[in-house]
């Protein structure tokens, strides 16, 4: 037994999927129950990486199937049209629509339209918000975090493409953020280029390139592609004193969590 067993928790972006959709290196039954013995919170920063991440890909799925014979010809052509991270995204989606839907049945196109409808109108929202405390934590003020798919009334198909550029002002408050913790974002650099660069894998090889650009000018904070690049950081930067942060990814973390005497949930 953790003994941060009652605390609140703070779960970033990767508990918030596994607990959706499993994963293989964790028990989803086993997320869900140490969630169930908490009092739980999350920021908008998380909302905004979950709904690009997984409701775009209930987006990019329904239009693709829209678009396509049947079901397996709209899986064959995410091999063409998504790469990487989003295309396991998609796969995610139609994994849990298998789910929902019953293991063993043979989906109609129509079925599995109706479904992603279904998540796509708030189900996989709703699940995010599953006894979290509200309202979010909300440092960055992500403009992301409030905008929401909507469908074309013409063609029946859905959009979802928000935008966040330094030459389209808004009320994203990322920058500001940023400058308030800049003396700790220059600590978190300091400590991760006294790795090695075997240690370090590519992903925060990125955000500590980005965070260098943003020492020097902090103005580059702001815009979707440097606030993305930043993540984890900026989680670890959203984090309340008296929380312990939960997280599978635990070697984005650790040093900043470090410097910041944020405590990382051991249970898993």
């Amino acid at each position: 037994m953790s003994s941060d067993n009652g605390k609140r928790l703070f779960l970033e972006t990767t508990i918030q999927v596994f607990k959706i959709f499993g994963h293989p290196n964790c028990d989803r039954k086993e997320i869900n129950k140490i969630l169930e013995s908490h009092k739980l919170v999350t920021s908008t920063y998380v909302l905004k990486e979950f709904k690009l991440g997984f409701i775009k890909a209930a987006v990019d799925f329904y239009n693709l199937i829209c678009d396509s014979e049947n079901i397996s010809e709209a899986l064959r052509r995410t091999d063409k049209g998504f790469f990487g991270r989003q295309q396991s995204k998609i796969i995610n989606i139609y994994a849990l629509v298998i789910e929902n839907l019953g293991e063993g049945l043979s989906l109609s196109k129509k079925q599995v339209l109706k479904r992603l409808n279904y998540f796509i109108n708030g189900y996989l929202e709703r699940k995010f918000y599953k006894n979290i405390e509200t309202p979010l934590i909300d440092k960055t003020k992500c403009v992301f975090a409030d905008f929401n798919p909507t469908k074309n009334d013409e063609d029946g198909l859905w959009e979802y493409k928000p935008s966040c550029r330094k030459s389209d002002p808004n009320d994203c408050e990322v920058q500001l953020f940023v400058e308030k913790n800049i003396e700790i974002l220059k600590e978190i650099v300091e400590q991760y280029n006294l790795n090695s660069e075997s240690k370090v894998d590519e992903e925060t090889k990125r955000r500590n390139q980005t965070a260098i650009k943003i020492i020097s000018d902090d103005d580059v904070a702001y815009g979707r592609r440097n606030c993305n690049n930043l993540s984890d950081w900026l989680i670890c930067l959203e984090v309340p004193e008296d929380v312990v942060l939960f997280t599978i990814n635990r070697k984005h973390y650790e040093i900043p969590c470090d410097l910041l005497n944020i405590r990382l949930y051991d249970a898993i």
